[in-house]
């Protein structure tokens, strides 16, 4: 997700409570897979579990782009 993207989110979050909804998952589910990634080695069952959640969160992301989006075309923001 670009700084711009990230921007907008911000500032639309305050009046889409989905949209803020997304992106605190989304923060939430980075840290969780950065914690997975941090350990030195971890089982076949972690790394499903690290799929699943770049999965996870990657679905959050088109979700929120979907929205940004929508929200482009119906104010014409430019950015």
């Amino acid at each position: 997700m670009e700084n711009a993207d990230r921007e907008l989110i911000l500032q639309l979050s305050t009046s889409n409570p989905h949209l803020k909804k997304l992106y605190d998952q989304h923060l939430k589910l980075d840290k969780m897979i950065i914690r997975f990634e941090n350990y030195a080695v971890y089982s076949p069952s972690s790394e499903l579990r690290v799929k699943e959640l770049k999965l996870e969160k990657l679905r959050g992301v088109d979700e929120m782009m979907k929205i940004i989006n929508e929200e482009r075309e119906t104010t014409k923001i430019a950015i």
